[in-house]
């Protein structure tokens, strides 16, 4: 198992965590239509099916985590170029999850402290993103680098 498969298999973790901060700061008595962004998530609220939604989130998003460790492991060969691509897209599109669920949960967690203007919401946004991309970089730059190099002949460990 390689370093894009641990990312891949933490973002149930990270889904997980992101519905536990939506109640905590349910919870707290934060309005969530107005913190709460997305279609469907937006909808859930306004109509009081909050805890419906979180279990719907987290099994149609642990699906998807499936789907794509699934491809990854199972339909990507590094001898052609288009799995190339896919993989690279891949491994975008996985931590631009990881970065947006990562935001998304300490942002919720961090909310009291947003509201009351004790902390501003858009640094620590930012800081979050940069930090998450920096640590994803660091730890997946390797892998990618060596899997998208590789020819596939020999399967490797």
């Amino acid at each position: 198992m390689d370093d894009v498969d641990k990312v891949i298999l933490v973002l149930p973790v990270l889904g997980f965590l992101d519905v536990l901060s939506t109640l905590y700061a349910q919870a707290l008595g934060y309005p969530l239509q107005l913190y709460e962004f997305g279609f469907f998530a937006s909808f859930f609220v306004s109509v009081s099916l909050t805890y419906f939604y979180a279990i719907v989130y987290l099994l149609v998003f642990g699906a998807f985590v499936y789907f794509l460790w699934f491809i990854k492991n199972k339909e990507l060969s590094p001898s052609h170029l288009f799995d190339k691509i896919i993989f690279v897209f891949l491994v975008g599109i996985v931590c631009f999850i990881c970065l947006r669920l990562t935001a998304v949960s300490v942002g919720n967690f961090l909310l009291p402290y947003f509201v009351a203007g004790k902390v501003s919401r858009g640094i620590t946004i930012v800081l979050i993103y940069l930090s998450t991309a920096f640590a994803l970089i660091f730890y997946l730059w390797r892998d990618v680098i060596k899997w998208v190099k590789s020819d596939g002949t020999a399967k490797e460990q």
